[in-house]
């Protein structure tokens, strides 16, 4: 907990000075949102992140094998969010599963937050999503780490 503390803690240090310091301040881009929402589901998507590498490492054999899952995983959630690429562009078959992945809605809600001014009316159902994927890994994750029993891989 205190590596994931840690983390969190810098991670959210990180990008509250990139938002106010460089994007609004030296780029002087408007932030029509309220920053505090904006923090909010910044958090929660934080949480998903935590759960979904708590989960890769529980289902990972070794620390090369957990490196190899988080590349890819992070590769598709990354060319799917539609950060990097508008939705729209992406073949038929792929905003469908697409709606599944947390990162979409990020992408989503930070556009609605930051450039469109919207508030939690407009952004709750991404949240939510977020969040119950989020809660989701962390459940699955916990039932598989209390199904291994240290005592088995010891006699290995």
């Amino acid at each position: 907990m205190a590596k994931v503390w840690a983390n969190s803690l810098v991670i959210l240090i990180a990008t509250a000075a990139s938002a106010l310091l460089i994007v609004r301040a030296v780029l002087a881009v408007p932030f029509t949102g309220s920053v505090l929402l904006w923090f909010t589901g910044v958090i929660l998507y934080l949480f998903f992140a935590t759960a979904l590498g708590i989960y890769l490492g529980t289902v990972s054999r070794s620390m090369a094998q957990f490196a190899l899952l988080i590349i890819l995983v992070s590769i598709v959630l990354m060319l799917l969010s539609g950060g990097a690429t508008p939705v729209e562009s992406q073949p038929r078959w792929a905003p469908v599963p697409d709606l599944l992945l947390p990162a979409r809605h990020f992408v989503s809600f930070s556009q609605v937050i930051i450039y469109r001014g919207g508030g939690l009316s407009a952004v709750w159902p991404q949240f939510a999503m977020v969040t119950a994927v989020g809660l989701g890994f962390f459940v699955y994750s916990l039932a598989l780490f209390r199904k291994f029993d240290c005592r088995d891989e010891m006699m290995r």
